[in-house]
């Protein structure tokens, strides 16, 4: 209990006590609180570890190419340039819902941006054969998407730019304090 030297004026034993009850409680939630946030913070890098990229470069070497086998003997013909598309548009799908099942946070988050980019790809894809314009547009396109998902897979990145441009891999001396 407190004496009379330490009890502020005005108030009762049983005030404080509330008071100090009070406290406790809240010192407890918050602890609470900082524990869930380090636990989601070592799930997310559970989720990211290697083990996670590899399966997730694996998965998406494994859908490219067996994409690629199962439509290399399409005619050239627009219904079968459709098909080969399409299906790669919903290879694409398949994996930006199969992508928080192996990845979590921003890693997830940015692949899933550039297969979306992969969706928009395949569109326009069609759209330029449909125009008879050159398939260098489309390949050097569909090239660039694949090699910024496998670094952004295999390259570690742990320091973002302040811009928030996880996207494009910067030097130690460029990032905040953001992690994957």
């Amino acid at each position: 209990m407190h004496n009379a030297l330490t009890q502020p004026k005005g108030t009762t034993n049983e005030e404080i006590e509330h008071g100090n009850r009070y406290w406790r409680r809240q010192t407890a939630t918050h602890r609470a609180a900082e524990d869930d946030a380090e636990e989601n913070h070592a799930d997310e890098d559970e989720m990211n570890s290697w083990r996670a990229r590899c399966l997730a470069v694996a998965l998406m070497l494994l859908a490219m190419y067996g994409h690629s086998w199962a439509t290399v003997d399409l005619p050239n013909t627009p219904v079968h340039a459709l098909l080969f598309h399409g299906s790669a548009a919903l290879v694409d799908l398949f994996m930006l819902y199969a992508a928080p099942a192996v990845l979590s946070g921003r890693l997830c988050t940015d692949s899933q941006k550039l297969l979306l980019a992969s969706i928009v790809g395949n569109a326009a894809g069609w759209l330029l054969y449909m125009a008879y314009a050159p398939p260098v547009f489309f390949n050097c396109y569909m090239w660039a998407v694949t090699y910024a998902q496998l670094l952004l897979l295999i390259i570690p990145d742990r320091h973002a730019d302040p811009l928030g441009s996880t996207l494009v891999r910067h030097p130690d001396g460029l990032g905040g304090d953001r992690n994957y």
